[in-house]
């Protein structure tokens, strides 16, 4: 909300589509995002990236332990490129340690971009 990308009501709907089904991916992976009901609640397409080293839990089960919590808004279909890249940069368990520690802001974007 903070960045003008998203109203209210779509932090609702996240947290709404987190109860229907846990965004936990595995490999200490979530990707949170709102219910297709809420799209025109969101303003621009964006990405906000959140670490937790030491984990949280994410899921249903006990041991959905999440280090990398990446929220998408996204507006119409744009979402598909979006959820592509992030698949693409995260398929190497590498990529996600570094991600899991760094405190580089550029280096979150070329590891994401899959350029590094």
């Amino acid at each position: 909300m903070k960045g003008g990308y998203v109203e209210p009501e779509y932090i609702d709907a996240m947290l709404e589509r987190e109860k229907l089904t846990p965004t936990y991916l595995g490999e200490s992976i979530a990707v949170p995002h709102g219910t297709v009901e809420a799209k025109d609640r969101v303003l621009k397409t964006g990405v906000v990236f959140c670490q937790y080293p030491e984990g949280v839990r994410f899921g249903e089960e006990e041991d959905d332990i999440a280090r990398l919590v990446i929220g998408i808004a996204a507006r119409n279909n744009e979402h598909i490129q979006v959820i592509t890249s992030l698949t693409n940069a995260l398929d190497d368990e590498s990529v996600i340690e570094r991600l899991a520690h760094t405190t580089s802001v550029d280096e979150v974007l070329e590891l994401l971009a899959g350029r590094k």
